[in-house]
């Protein structure tokens, strides 16, 4: 579902989830008096026609969204196009969460980045990072990674309305890039074995 907000001032496609962190992202855009377009989009959904074809203005901004953006359109942002990722530099992708507990990490962090061709690659802007505590579980790292990850959007939202030189991090990224295909298969041998350790008995 695509809304439009007319008001004359930085014009900005934000594309999100439809969790309410997202709804909050879109809601303070419009506070600031940005003139918004807003794409809520989930894996799944039925495919829209390319909602950028028509568009072009300052700002791209990608938060919790899978949406990968086409090369062609990136140009459509005479400002620059961002992406919200709500994981750290060193896990790229998709299933970030998972990734950390698997790996029985300590902390972890969501990561504020110039989109590129290629996924989670693009010069970083500003990286936050927090304790992930012991025994976590992925739905609750979830919601900690959203609430970072809006507070470092109201930050660099400030940026852009403020006519501000964006951050330069001076982290970088790490690790493979994870994505649907491999977590779907993953899911699936999960969900077998699971269910052989059922009938196994």
């Amino acid at each position: 579902m695509i809304s439009i907000d007319k008001i004359e001032t930085q014009s900005v496609f934000l594309i999100t989830d439809r969790s309410p962190w997202s709804q909050m992202a879109a809601d303070v855009a419009r506070r600031r008096g940005l003139r918004l377009t807003h794409l809520d989009w989930e894996r799944g959904d039925l495919s829209v026609e390319d909602p950028l074809s028509e568009w072009k203005g300052d700002w791209i901004i990608a938060f919790k969204a899978d949406y990968i953006v086409p090369r062609d359109r990136l140009a459509h942002a005479s400002r620059g196009a961002i992406n919200f990722h709500p994981g750290p530099p060193s896990i790229r992708g998709i299933g970030a969460y998972e990734v950390a507990i698997e790996q029985n990490r300590r902390s972890y962090g969501v990561t504020c980045h110039h989109m590129t061709v290629r996924v989670d690659a693009g010069p970083i802007i500003k990286v936050r990072r927090f304790p992930m505590g012991e025994g976590v579980e992925a739905a609750e790292l979830r919601d900690m990674a959203a609430a970072e990850l809006l507070a470092l959007y109201l930050q660099v939202i400030h940026f852009i309305v403020s006519g501000r030189r964006l951050p330069i991090s001076t982290s970088k990224w790490s690790g493979p890039l994870h994505t649907w295909k491999e977590f779907d298969m993953r899911t699936t041998k999960e969900i077998f074995q699971a269910g052989y350790a059922d009938i196994s008995y």
